[in-house]
């Protein structure tokens, strides 16, 4: 190797062969070129047929082979974007030399909403690009409504100071559909059976994007569209597409003489008020007028009504109507003055409460109503079966025999014959059917005060509970022979306790309502059904049991931390010999009223419009101060005073009106609510 020859070496070379490989790791570049991918379905009229077709456009480029590539698969998800799950239709694609076309080669083409094309493309080298490619398919086929081809309208007269000025009626844009259509996309707020909404117009519009719709669900003719008038009946569906069709209105005079024409027809006023015997308006009364013309007028909160510009020498008709809110002034107490009218302890001095008393309309009281009316109380029904919750008898009315007003058919409408002269005596006495003693609440003006004399206390005792174990819990009240009748909502928590049965005691079965007994509620009214009393009870004679539940445990745990009486379906009261309300409450087995502490109550009315009263109880008399503040702390009023032990009411007003909060406080004790005032 220096170049010096020794006679045993042999000059030589040495050789290596280098192998070099060149890989293509670079997957290929797929690129959509359509530039919109929202397309439109024009399908033919039904949303079955509410389909379309896509053209999507996409370039494949490789950076070793140029444009050698092989399209896979495409999948196509309908309504679906999951590319781990992918489910759908496998789809072809034309196109060569990198450039490829999606074409909805499907029998119908795409449905409205969101889809996803999954396309899978790969070079010669394997590698392999995988691209979702999302598109929208819209609704864009406008409903073609189905209208009516004629219509006639016939103009009511304008009166204004018993003199008619003119002629109108006011027709509504579904007074013009023939037949219900249906679409792509329903609107939310459809007419009839149909999926679209109707507006009428005069003019065909250029757009609805600048039109207040809501003047457009009717239109008024008068006068001056007479003999006949074109308008437009516009249907809307949900994706905002709309179309119209044409109506040729044929609008007529409809009186003699025409009120296009006279000006000198006199008109006459109606009215009059929705009262209850105490003489409190009834709010929302549908007061129907019929006759030569037809109206409905719902009274307001002083119970008045008023049917004004109505054409005079013809006849008219008024019935009032209202039927909402069965519960409302039915109690137990109702009960209480029944069953002392049934048995002659204590008769019903007015023929509108005997009236309230029949609930079942057999014109009679009797016992099968004081069934119907404690059904109500405890939820097991939820209106009276054979009446309306609301009655009316004309307030003129003199009945025959006041101690039986079945005696004759009371008149619940006012009929007026050839009316040539303002008639302001409509007046009607409103009966809440179940509600004897008038405690419904007629108006949202009348409060709902609580009035509440002191407390009745349900007592059992309280267990420890094991798991698996079953008990008998006995209800007992030492204060049941002062009382003439209780009712009261019993919750329990039944994800720890199950209901096994009710032994029934001095409460019977139909004092109970087990309707929402999967809630863990009981709901039971009482009352003394006979004229005697109950068995004295003395040191020696243990209280009668109520009743007693047979309840098993789910889970350890102690029993008052998982029963309560409230008033969430059945209103927790109890009502003494002088007709006193009073609470109920239930005790463990401890010195109830000794035990009775401190207690704020939520003010009624809330919300309130004028006057409200706060209530509250205290275990002993003391000084009290209520403070009330706005939103931010300003104090608006202070009340102090002292006030006796037990419940306690203050009535407030001259407030400002918004959220407020109360304060109560005495001694250590403080507790605050909030209340609104309208």
């Amino acid at each position: 190797c220096d170049g010096n020859k020794v006679y045993w070496i042999t000059p030589g070379y040495w050789e290596y062969t280098q192998v070099v490989k060149v890989y293509d790791d670079e997957a290929p570049i797929l690129t959509v070129t359509t530039d919109d991918l929202d397309f439109c379905a024009y399908g033919p009229s039904g949303a079955q047929d509410c389909y379309g077709e896509v053209m999507i456009l996409f370039n494949v480029e490789d950076l070793c082979t140029g444009t050698n590539v092989e399209v896979r698969s495409v999948l196509l998800a309908i309504n679906g974007v999951n590319p781990t799950n992918f489910e759908g239709e496998l789809y072809n694609v034309e196109g060569e030399n990198g450039s490829y076309m999606i074409t909805s080669i499907a029998r119908k083409g795409l449905p409205v909403g969101s889809h996803t094309f999954y396309v899978r493309v790969a070079d010669d080298c394997g590698n392999i690009t995988n691209r979702l490619i999302k598109f929208t398919m819209t609704d864009c086929k406008a409903p073609a409504p189905i209208c009516i081809r004629e219509l006639s309208v016939d103009l009511m007269p304008v009166i204004e100071n018993k003199i008619v000025v003119g002629g109108m009626n006011e027709v509504w844009a579904t007074d013009f559909i023939a037949s219900d259509i249906f679409d792509c996309t329903p609107h939310p707020d459809a007419d009839g059976n149909g999926d679209v909404k109707y507006y009428v117009f005069r003019d065909v519009p250029g757009s609805l994007d600048t039109v207040d719709l809501d003047e457009k669900r009717s239109i008024t003719f008068t006068c001056d569209d007479q003999p006949v008038i074109p308008v437009f009946l516009v249907a809307v569906d949900g994706a905002g597409n709309w179309d119209y069709c044409t109506v040729l209105v044929k609008v007529i005079p409809g009186t003699d003489p025409s009120p296009c024409e006279s000006t000198n027809v006199p008109s006459v006023l109606i009215q009059g008020a929705i009262t209850t015997e105490s003489d409190q308006g009834v709010e929302n009364v549908s007061v129907n007028l019929s006759g030569q013309t037809f109206r409905t007028i719902e009274t307001g909160s002083s119970g008045e009504y008023a049917f004004e510009g109505l054409e005079a020498g013809y006849d008219y008709s008024i019935t009032p109507g209202k039927d909402d809110d069965p519960m409302n002034g039915v109690s137990t107490f109702d009960l209480v003055l029944i069953s002392k009218h049934i048995l002659s302890i204590q008769n019903f001095d007015s023929p509108y409460k005997l009236l309230a008393a029949d609930v079942n309309n057999s014109g009679s009281v009797t016992a099968l109503d004081i069934i119907q009316v404690r059904k109500l109380i405890l939820s097991i029904n939820t209106e009276f079966s054979n009446s309306s919750s609301w009655v009316f008898v004309r307030k003129d009315y003199v009945f025959p025999d006041p101690s039986n007003p079945w005696a004759e058919q009371t008149p619940s409408i006012i009929n007026l014959n050839n009316l040539n002269d303002d008639y302001l005596m409509g007046d009607f006495i409103a009966i809440k059917r179940g509600d004897v003693n008038g405690s419904a609440i007629a108006n949202s003006r009348m409060g709902n005060p609580r009035n509440v004399s002191g407390e009745f206390f349900v007592t059992t005792q309280d267990i420890a509970m094991k798991a698996g174990n079953e008990y008998t819990l006995s209800f007992t009240a030492e204060q049941l022979a002062q009382i003439q009748g209780y009712q009261f909502t019993l919750n329990y928590d039944n994800a720890v306790l199950e209901l096994v049965d009710i032994n029934y005691g001095v409460a019977k079965e139909e004092n109970f309502g087990l309707t929402y007994v999967n809630e863990g509620v009981i709901t039971t009214s009482w009352n003394e059904l006979s004229g005697s009393q109950r068995l004295p009870q003395t040191s020696q004679r243990l209280p009668q049991p109520l009743f007693s539940l047979v309840v098993r445990a789910k889970s350890d745990a102690q029993l008052s931390e998982l029963m309560s009486i409230g008033s969430r379906y059945t209103a927790a009261e109890a009502y003494n010999s002088s007709h006193e309300q009073l609470d109920v409450k239930l005790s463990f087995g401890e010195d109830a009223v000794a035990n009775a502490g401190f207690e704020l109550y939520q003010n009624v009315p809330n919300p309130f419009v004028e006057q409200t009263q706060i209530s509250f109880s205290l275990p002993e008399a003391s000084e009290v101060t209520i403070t009330i503040n706005d939103v931010s702390g300003r104090t608006l009023k202070v009340i102090r005073g002292e006030f006796a032990k037990g419940f306690n009411a203050v009535n407030v007003n001259e407030l400002p009106s918004g959220v407020m909060y109360y304060t109560l406080k005495s001694g250590d004790f403080t507790a605050t609510k909030k209340m609104i005032k309208l």
